[in-house]
């Protein structure tokens, strides 16, 4: 159980610090700011089928049946040594990985060098984030 909630969190996690190094111009004036709203808006444009700016019950149920396919290829990632199980030490592998790709692509997309990444820089770097993600 204690893996599940892992994978879950850290599937959000990285969910969430991807899209947060976007600039997501499809963003309401009701998310924009609030962690998370590059997610929310990327959320509507993968599953509001209808185009209304809203999930109906029919487009959550879609996006929810996503999440056993989240959930296996997260498994599959951090599972290392294919017990079926998240020890501490994979998590701890994880997170150094995770931190270290994370400040690799702040230097590379920091383009200007001020330590911060603008929206041009955020955009850059999700366009490649989405490029290179498996599917």
């Amino acid at each position: 159980m204690k893996s599940n909630k892992f994978i879950l969190a850290a599937a959000l996690g990285l969910a969430i610090t991807g899209a947060g190094v976007a600039q997501d111009q499809n963003q309401g004036p009701k998310h924009r700011g609030r962690p998370g709203a590059a997610l929310h808006a990327r959320m509507l444009q993968r599953f509001d089928t209808d185009g209304d700016g809203k999930l109906s019950d029919v487009e959550k149920a879609a996006a929810a049946a996503q999440f056993p396919k989240l959930h296996n290829a997260m498994l599959a990632l951090l599972d290392t040594d294919g017990d079926g199980q998240i020890s501490d030490a994979e998590i701890a592998v994880a997170k150094e990985q995770f931190q270290a790709r994370l400040k690799a692509m702040r230097a590379q997309y920091d383009t200007d060098g001020d330590g911060k990444l603008s929206p041009e820089e955020r955009k850059a770097a999700m366009e490649a984030f989405l490029q290179e993600r498996p599917r």
